[in-house]
């Protein structure tokens, strides 16, 4: 007589959690009408500042955007527009968090005394 083998049971494969790179993906391989689209692209830069980069060039305008792209990653400040860059109260709220971000400043800014007193106040690494 004949006993029946034990039946293999196969456990489903572990789901990874979405990680920075599909983040990173999310708007680059968007459509240019959901890069233009204020509300995604903000669910969209508050979970990876740096996608502003994909961005409408009339987002990259936009104050709102901009301040949660860089809420999240300073370092977004270098795809914000020109006039965002050259704005002095809005470059030292910036840099208030994250004094790295003097880098992406307007360069008419990098020497103003107010801004880099206040990109210093945030850290050591404003000056690198």
């Amino acid at each position: 007589m004949l006993t029946p083998s034990p039946k293999i049971i196969s456990l489903p494969k572990r789901i990874k959690p979405a990680n920075e790179n599909s983040k990173k993906r999310k708007l680059r391989s968007s459509t240019l009408h959901l890069r233009n689209d204020k509300n995604f692209v903000l669910s969209v830069v508050k979970e990876c500042g740096t996608e502003l980069r994909w961005a409408s060039e009339r987002l990259k305008d936009d104050a709102d955007v901009v301040r949660s792209a860089c809420e999240q990653r300073g370092e977004a400040l270098e795809y914000a527009s020109e006039n965002l860059r050259s704005d002095k109260d809005f470059v030292s709220e910036v840099c208030r968090v994250h004094g790295y971000a003097l880098r992406y400043v307007a360069p008419s800014l990098q020497d103003d005394k107010d801004v880099v007193s206040i990109a210093c106040q945030s850290g050591k690494r404003a000056l690198r």
